[in-house]
């Protein structure tokens, strides 16, 4: 299982990082991945600045999110 985290960071230091999906291959969480992107109005494949979205892939089959 993948899932997907956005993160952003303000201009005063500040840190959010947000659970935004799970999704069950690489894949799959990069297509949810470009579908942030087309919400922020990007579509130049970069996100704005101080925000960034990752895939992660969960360590353990399994887990409840």
């Amino acid at each position: 299982m993948w899932i997907l985290i956005m993160i952003l960071l303000t201009s005063s230091g500040h840190t959010s990082a947000t659970l935004v999906g799970s999704a069950t291959d690489l894949n799959e969480c990069f297509i949810k991945r470009e579908a942030l992107l087309i919400e922020a109005n990007k579509y130049d494949g970069h996100f704005p600045t101080g925000m960034s979205a990752v895939c992660m892939r969960l360590p353990v089959k399994g887990v409840e999110l």
